[in-house]
């Protein structure tokens, strides 16, 4: 469409990148969900949790579409013709381009609203009284955060604590009476968030649903990174204190109050009694935890979930190839190129150089492409292919400066040519009676130096 030309967007790789993307994102927090569960009957019931973080890059970093344009450009691989268009490819992927874009101008819009309602809530916000200020500092001293590294401010347009700042984070108070102990149980519990960086982790997550919104498991990834790091955060503030009722009595007293604060753009100390209940039965459950080898058990599904979407991104990249086959058919014209008259030759001609060129061959060997710069008088050829009798290789070049004539063919073991002759837009099936290591080769027979980009198939 012309405003995508206007902005130079390729929509065929801008559609792949997002699709491959998320593919590989979804296929990971499957399993990852279900290897989670697993772990979590043999006592690792925080192991969602740091499931959860590592999956966040997998949705975000396109690892596995730019290792395959570098493979698809530079090696020549699924045939050289990933991500190339066909007049249908094209208008789908425009189409899901234009949805694409007003789903995430929507998504985008909703969490600037609520962004902008955060800010409003708290712009009056007041450097907290001293006392307070001095408990809390004491709390960070405690959980060995550094003085000044969170800041403390009070709101009276709030009516649940909370943390906000993905990089300068603060906690934020009601302006309301509290005793020491809640103070306390309430810095515990946000600092923790706070050393998770869990407010951190949630903007990414929005990111995420902005880019990707399209995906059902991307706003599940929202609602299980919510629940778990409060599920986390619990846990450990729990442990910090070793005084699990006192904990839970002040959470519980607040439970009737609601902050009314964006839950990805803060992290507050509760949501409703509902989720309440269900962090508490959490609890309970974690009688003990196994914390043996939670790293290496990390580095591991790292591991395996590289191979794993490596997998799975071949297999879409193997679709797309066998769509592009399905498509370009419908898009065939009349040729433009005419019957080429083969001629054949015992040997490269006297006087002519040989040249050895690059040539980028698929897995199976089956088709192959080539771009060379060839001096005048000069034969460049491929490395050699194997081909058996009865087998056809269709052979293809287009020449620059366009009026300079060439000779392009196959060169057989002994040095014997068959070839075609003429100017750029040459095609020719050559068939094969004796199996064989052949090479394809162009000679430049004109007086200056001329750049050929070619490509074979072998039928």
């Amino acid at each position: 469409m012309n405003w995508m030309e206007t902005l130079q967007i390729d929509p065929v790789p801008m559609t792949c990148l997002l699709v491959f993307t998320s593919a590989t994102g979804s296929v990971l927090m499957g399993l990852w969900q279900l290897i989670g569960l697993l772990l979590e009957k043999k006592g690792y019931h925080g192991i969602r949790f740091h499931f959860f973080r590592l999956l966040i890059p997998f949705f975000l970093v396109p690892v596995i579409y730019l290792l395959f344009s570098w493979l698809t450009t530079a090696k020549g691989g699924w045939y050289g013709i990933l991500f190339l268009p066909t007049p249908p490819i094209t208008r789908a992927c425009e189409i899901f381009l234009i949805i694409w874009a007003i789903g995430a101008g929507l998504t985008f819009l909703y969490y600037l609203c609520v962004n902008y309602a955060l800010m409003r809530k708290l712009r009056n916000r007041t450097a907290a009284v001293r006392w307070k200020r001095e408990l809390f500092e004491r709390v960070c001293e405690e959980m060995g955060i550094p003085a000044g590294r969170i800041q403390l401010y009070e709101s009276f347009q709030i009516s649940v604590p909370c943390a906000v700042g993905g990089i300068r984070r603060s906690v934020i108070l009601p302006d309301r009476e509290y005793t020491g102990k809640e103070l306390r149980v309430i810095f515990v519990h946000e600092l923790t968030h706070c050393r998770q960086w869990d407010v951190l982790m949630k903007r990414m997550v929005i990111l995420i649903e902005i880019l990707e919104w399209f995906n059902p498991f991307v706003w599940l990834l929202h609602r299980q990174v919510e629940r778990w790091s409060e599920y986390a955060c619990d846990y450990y503030s729990v442990q910090f204190m070793r005084d699990e009722a006192e904990y839970w009595h002040v959470i519980e007293k607040m439970a009737e109050e609601w902050s009314g604060l964006g839950g990805m753009l803060v992290q507050n100390l509760l949501e409703n009694r509902a989720e309440l209940v269900r962090r508490m039965e959490r609890m309970v459950k974690r009688t003990k935890n196994n914390t043996k080898w939670v790293k290496q058990i990390c580095l591991s599904l790292v591991a395996i979930s590289v191979m794993c979407v490596f997998a799975v991104s071949s297999a879409l990249a193997q679709g797309y190839t066998a769509l592009y086959r399905e498509t370009v058919v419908m898009i065939e014209e009349e040729p433009q190129v005419k019957e080429m008259q083969e001629f054949e030759a015992e040997s490269v001609a006297s006087g002519v150089l040989v040249e050895d060129g690059e040539l980028l061959m698929n897995r199976a060997g089956t088709s192959g492409n080539f771009t060379w710069a060839i001096n005048k008088l000069t034969l460049k050829r491929s490395s050699e292919i194997y081909l058996e009798a009865g087998e056809t290789i269709f052979v293809a070049v287009g020449v620059d400066p366009s009026d300079s004539v060439v000779m392009a063919g196959i060169m057989d073991s002994d040095g014997a040519l068959r070839y075609v002759t003429g100017t750029s837009g040459m095609s020719h099936d050559f068939a094969i009676d004796e199996s064989g290591n052949y090479r394809v080769f162009v000679q430049n027979c004109s007086d200056v130096i001329i750049t050929v980009n070619g490509m074979y198939v072998i039928h």
